[in-house]
């Protein structure tokens, strides 16, 4: 029970670090919402034009626009996330050999490996001290 209270909280704890990935600019999202409810605008008003015309016809509403295909992907392809989004050491804190295994099978990465593995030297740390202390009370108790 204490192990799950505590990999409860260790992961509580690693997803509030991740804080920084909700950051934004506001006034760079509305600029570019205006460009593109100007863009809007003018396709509204000229039935028939396409963003292919638009492009070909160098037209200034596109200026600043980054119309790559590859931006459409989503953000997945930038950040390498381990196996079902839960970090590296969490997994090797509480599955052990196993979350280690998972780690390297699927992340494939030295730096990953090495914070499950970590994550497995403290947690069978923490879990030797909670034995030893138990044992050391019952013992105490039972004198």
């Amino acid at each position: 029970m204490l192990s799950i209270l505590i990999c409860t909280y260790a992961t509580t704890l690693v997803q509030a670090a991740d804080n920084d990935l909700f950051t934004y600019d506001i006034d760079k999202i509305n600029r570019e919402l205006k460009q593109l409810q100007l863009i809007e605008a003018y396709v509204k008003a000229n039935p028939g034009v396409t963003l292919s015309g638009l492009q070909a016809g160098n037209n200034n509403l596109l200026f600043g626009l980054d119309l790559n295909d590859n931006n459409l992907s989503g953000f997945d392809n930038e950040i390498e996330r381990p196996p079902l989004g839960i970090p590296s050491f969490i997994w090797g804190f509480c599955a052990g050999v196993w979350g280690v295994f998972i780690i390297h099978m699927f992340m494939q990465n030295r730096e990953q490996t090495e914070k499950a593995l970590r994550g497995l030297i403290i947690g069978r740390v923490v879990l030797a001290s909670i034995y030893i202390t138990g044992y050391l009370i019952a013992i105490i108790s039972s004198a």
